[in-house]
């Protein structure tokens, strides 16, 4: 039986990493980057595009990889995985995302890609 792609993808990938805790530093420093809103909407819909050139760059430019969805609190990995983008998925666990299950319904990022059927 041949494993969906972006769940080989996953499993090819998973070795525990240091993570950023974006929330760290709003609870330790009292303030809120000046960009996170812009990154919020402009993240979640490259993401859900599938436009990774546009999320590297985010990235690149200092959004937090783990910044999380203001309605669904899915990070950029996971809603890579919702929405089957699995070249995206794959860029967030290489430059670090938490592969911590999702902090409110506790899916990791395999069981959301799984869920949505997201596979080739």
């Amino acid at each position: 039986m041949r494993l969906p792609k972006i769940l080989s993808t996953l499993l090819e990938v998973f070795i525990p990493k240091p993570r950023f805790c974006f929330f760290y530093i709003f609870f330790t420093l009292g303030t809120v980057p000046k960009d996170v809103g812009r990154w919020t909407h402009v993240l979640f819909s490259a993401v859900e595009r599938g436009n990774i050139n546009t999320v590297m760059k985010l990235f690149d430019d200092g959004c937090p990889i783990d910044l999380q969805h203001p309605q669904s609190a899915d990070t950029a990995l996971l809603y890579a995985c919702r929405h089957g983008q699995d070249a995206i998925a794959k860029m967030c666990i290489a430059k670090g995302s938490s592969l911590d299950p999702h902090p409110e319904f506790g899916l990791t990022a395999l069981q959301t890609a799984i869920e949505g059927n997201h596979y080739n």
